[in-house]
């Protein structure tokens, strides 16, 4: 969705020892797509004992 590579990500999260969870997204979701997809995969996450989220939208390559 923000254009960065997948493996770029994994490598990050790797390199400072933090869970990565992706949330696939069609493309050009609308947002009640968007909203119900991000919810129903931040309730599984929470379910299995999430505390916290991080997110960084302004990364780039």
């Amino acid at each position: 969705m923000h254009g960065i590579r997948n493996e770029l990500l994994h490598t990050q999260t790797k390199a400072i020892g933090l869970p990565l969870k992706l949330i696939e997204l069609p493309d050009q979701p609308d947002m009640y797509t968007y909203n119900n997809l991000m919810y129903k995969a931040l309730n599984d996450l929470k379910k299995k004992g999430l505390q916290a989220t991080l997110s960084n939208l302004g990364v780039t390559e």
